[in-house]
């Protein structure tokens, strides 16, 4: 017996914490490129200063 037969797939709310860094000579050009890619995957930008755009999701639960 495993977890899931102790806790149905339906019942459970699983959540990940990850982060990633990238580097970028245009930000501009980044922001263009990430913006629809990020957002193909759930995330919007929930932080943009100088040098600096964040993209997150928040799992609802």
């Amino acid at each position: 017996m495993d977890y899931w037969d102790h806790h149905p797939a339906d019942q459970v709310s699983l959540a990940m914490f990850a982060y990633l860094c990238l580097g970028t000579n245009d930000m501009d050009r980044a922001i263009r490129f990430y913006d629809p890619v990020m957002g193909a995957l759930g995330h919007q930008r929930c932080v943009v200063l100088d040098d600096c755009v964040a993209r997150g999701s928040v799992a609802a639960g």
